[in-house]
């Protein structure tokens, strides 16, 4: 069966402001200035109307299952009263319609206290927690308004969460330092007993170019990094999904991208933001103040044309097509690029190899070495 041309991902972004205020935040600290002018909360109203909207397209769509992730800012911010009815609503809306709804929420672990981890539990919300490492990694960058390191705060936020819904827990996003001990890294981060992990590369473009590297340097500290974190859950015990390592083997294996750093493009889900505009995957903001904008509203336009709106408008950028010189490469059709925002310049939008291109090529060689010879133990022992 060809699968459906749809979206079936949809980011609420239901608080447009956060307590933080991470160094590298793609929202509030880099390019894009969007975020000034949006309502702080996404009010009753555009919340039913965007549930409304989702029901009806994925039912006309016939998709067995989607997911809905609330995000910010920081969501928890809506306050634990909007919290539950916003659940509330999308389990009911969804109730009698057999369509899978994987429901979830990303946040930065600092507000979780028992009564919110209770309502997220109650209606099956797993919970996701941005975390950078140990804390003297994570409170580097992730800092608060008066410039106080997080990473106690988030402990116990998640400390409540496995005291009291275990479950509920879905893992963890890590954006990696170079700088870091990707050991120490893993083995501080897996003592939570997350069940996926997935480490991000730091978002750069070919006009905000990685601070600890000049552009065309052969400096691969990034990959580096990424390869000690491999060998070390490649050793480890831990039972723990590591989702960049997981979808990089896949795709060495003949499989689709199914993650952002490897060139999946994001043009399965589409951004709601808190007052119903519809945007383009919220990392790319990273790129141009204004970029993933798609003059859409949720309210007053279909999901179809902008699903239509966001495969011309990535096409147009070149998104679809990787840059000349990464054609003769004998991974390109592994890494498709990497990440859009790693590819993006003003000038020839993501007709670019990747900031990240030496590192990514790197990465990939050791992890296709390491399953390789993983395959001809195992071959050799039946």
């Amino acid at each position: 069966m060809t699968p459906v041309k749809a979206f079936n991902g949809f980011v609420l972004k239901i608080h447009s402001r956060c307590n933080l205020n991470c160094t590298y935040c793609y929202m509030y600290n880099k390019s894009d200035t969007t975020w000034r002018k949006k309502p702080k909360k996404m009010d009753l109203y555009t919340f039913e109307r965007t549930i409304e909207e989702i029901r009806a397209y994925a039912e006309k769509k016939q998709l067995p299952r989607i997911h809905i992730a609330l995000h910010g800012g920081e969501p928890l911010l809506i306050g634990n009263e909007v919290l539950r009815r916003f659940c509330s609503l999308i389990r009911a809306t969804f109730a009698e319609t057999g369509i899978d709804v994987s429901l979830t929420i990303q946040t930065n672990g600092t507000l979780l206290n028992k009564v919110n981890c209770g309502i997220l539990a109650e209606y099956g919300v797993g919970v996701g927690v941005s975390l950078d490492g140990t804390p003297d990694v994570n409170d580097k960058a992730r800092l608060d308004h008066r410039g106080l390191g997080s990473a106690s705060r988030v402990e116990e936020g998640v400390g409540i969460l496995m005291d009291h819904h275990p479950d509920a827990f879905s893992g963890f996003l890590c954006v990696l330092d170079p700088a870091s001990d990707a050991t120490a890294t893993f083995d501080y981060l897996t003592k939570f007993h997350p069940p996926a992990l997935n480490f991000l590369f730091p978002l750069y473009t070919h006009d905000d170019h990685p601070p600890w590297k000049e552009p065309d340097s052969p400096e691969t500290s990034v990959g580096d990094w990424l390869i000690e974190a491999f060998k070390r859950w490649s050793q480890s015990e831990a039972s723990v999904r590591v989702v960049v390592f997981e979808s990089l083997i896949h795709l060495l294996n003949g499989g689709a991208s199914s993650t952002e750093s490897f060139g999946e493009s994001g043009r399965n889900i589409v951004v709601v933001e808190t007052d119903g505009a519809l945007e383009i995957g919220d990392a790319l903001k990273v790129t141009a103040d204004g970029l993933t904008n798609l003059g859409l509203n949720i309210t007053t336009d279909s999901l179809d044309d902008a699903y239509d709106l966001v495969n011309s408008y990535l096409v147009d950028l070149g998104a679809d097509s990787i840059a000349p010189v990464c054609e003769s490469c004998a991974i390109s059709h592994v890494c498709n690029g990497g990440d859009l925002a790693g590819r993006f310049s003003l000038s020839k939008g993501f007709r670019n190899p990747n900031v990240y291109c030496r590192d990514i090529l790197k990465l990939v060689t050791h992890v296709d070495d390491a399953v390789r010879r993983r395959q001809q133990v195992l071959e050799a022992s039946t």
